[in-house]
């Protein structure tokens, strides 16, 4: 699928990711394609501590922001959200290797919802 302009904003490696899974492509000469925007916020928070105030579990979000823009500058926007709450791992190496994994996955969901909306625009 292309667009007539691919506009980024928030975090680039997220955004290029989603971009790779949606299969979407820019085409700067074809005038008469639509925009897409793409906004993305991904945040880790403490959500458990115990007694001695040692974190217990995390909870990790992905929020996609998008807009479609057609060339009547008509405007379809959606949020996209996905999360996941996990217990903390006394190994930090194992911690930081599982908090990749579980975000590579959020963008996976969230890229296969964003597809859907994309492949629904014109209904």
């Amino acid at each position: 699928m292309q667009f007539s302009k691919i506009i980024n904003a928030g975090d680039a490696k997220i955004n290029s990711k989603i971009i790779k899974n949606i299969l979407v492509t820019e085409n700067e000469q074809d005038v008469f394609l639509d925009k897409l925007f793409l906004e993305s916020l991904f945040e880790t928070a403490v959500i458990a501590k115990n007694s001695k105030g040692q974190i217990e579990a995390y909870k990790s979000k992905i929020s996609i922001t998008i807009r479609i823009t057609n060339k009547n500058n008509k405007v379809r926007s959606n949020t996209f959200s996905q999360e996941f709450s996990y217990n903390n791992k006394k190994n930090k190496f194992e911690l930081a290797q599982y908090q990749k994994q579980i975000k590579s996955n959020l963008i996976d969901k969230v890229s296969q919802d964003i597809l859907i909306f994309i492949n629904l625009r014109d209904s």
